[in-house]
């Protein structure tokens, strides 16, 4: 089971400060303790500066995702 999360974000204020990172040891011994064996990690694709961290930390694989939305009246 890989556990998907659909995105993580500090404040500008809070940036480089370990926040993130805190962040995502949480999220990963959350995933292990509830069995996972996997975190994915959904990142629109402008956030170059996400990806670059989420690549320090380990994680990669990533590709672009395209999300399509309509407004109804």
């Amino acid at each position: 089971m890989i556990k998907n999360i659909m995105g993580i974000a500090v404040a500008d204020s809070y940036r480089k400060r370990g926040v993130g990172k805190a962040l995502l040891e949480g999220i990963e011994t959350w995933a292990r303790e509830s069995g996972a064996h996997g975190v994915r990690l959904v990142s629109g694709a402008a956030r170059t500066q996400a990806h670059e961290f989420y690549n320090r930390c380990g994680y990669g694989g990533g590709r672009q995702q395209v999300n399509f939305k309509k407004m109804l009246h």
